[in-house]
């Protein structure tokens, strides 16, 4: 999920969240994100967001 550049500051991204948030919770599911560890502005507009990081743990196999 995400928005155009051209649309940034429009509050548009919070809404977008808050509305998955709800959508979420209102059936009983965690709200969670994948975040790749070198994206700090996501995870920092997550923490703004009410998120925290979870005890979650990786594991890929090429």
């Amino acid at each position: 999920m995400g928005v155009n550049l051209e649309h940034h500051g429009q509050g548009i991204s919070h809404r977008l969240i808050e509305t998955f948030i709800h959508g979420c919770l209102s059936r009983g599911i965690k709200a969670r994100a994948i975040v790749q560890e070198r994206d700090t502005w996501l995870q920092d507009f997550l923490y703004q967001m009410g998120f925290h990081q979870g005890k979650m743990v990786e594991f890929v196999r090429d």
